[in-house]
């Protein structure tokens, strides 16, 4: 990985351990109601994965944390503006 996408997972872990922490949920509960290691979240949550995470898992993570996922692609470079903001025109505007 290069420097910038070492920076952009270091900052994605930081803001996952951040909503994690605000909503009081632990590790053993997401290993528990989600059936999701806690152990390997927590390596997400550190950076110690050494990878990028593919986007379905991104949007896992934020099923898991009650987080619109595109809140997470932003901050790894998955969507950018223009694509955040035609989704929340297509899927909230016109309702």
């Amino acid at each position: 990985m290069t420097d910038y996408e070492l920076e952009k997972w270091s900052e994605f872990g930081k803001y996952i351990r951040e909503v994690r922490t605000k909503k009081k949920i632990t590790m053993y509960q997401i290993e528990k109601d989600h059936n999701f290691s806690r152990q390997y979240f927590s390596r997400i949550e550190l950076n110690r994965h050494g990878y990028a995470i593919k986007p379905e898992l991104v949007k896992r993570i934020a099923q898991i944390l009650d987080i619109n996922y595109l809140e997470l692609y932003k901050i790894v470079d998955y969507a950018d503006d223009k694509t955040i903001a035609e989704y929340y025109e297509k899927n909230l505007l016109n309702k």
